[in-house]
């Protein structure tokens, strides 16, 4: 699964979308356990993200990203996809595999 991660983070543009909330890993994998899942996978999603959700969610309290923004982020993954590993903070999301008990 994918869930978007660090409450901190929490903008106008999670409410747009229908989040309740944003996950810590930590408040993922007891959710999954809870559930009967035992979690084989976690990886930090989409860490450059974070600068854009911010400046647009939290600071510019905007709803959606601009069609800008996103031609302008797709274009730059073949870099981003080398660089988002070694930023040193947390990514936009988590990727989760678990397997059921």
């Amino acid at each position: 699964i994918y869930v978007p991660q660090d409450q901190r983070l929490f903008s106008s543009i999670d409410e747009a979308l229908g989040h309740r909330c944003r996950y810590s890993r930590q408040e993922i994998l007891d959710e999954l356990s809870g559930a009967g899942f035992d979690v084989e996978y976690v990886e930090d999603f989409n860490r450059f993200g974070v600068l854009g959700w911010w400046w647009n969610g939290k600071v510019l309290k905007r709803r959606t990203l601009s069609r800008v923004q996103m031609k302008l982020f797709n274009a730059m993954i073949p870099v981003l996809r080398h660089v988002d590993r070694i930023l040193p903070w947390r990514g936009l999301g988590l990727l989760v595999v678990g397997r059921k008990r």
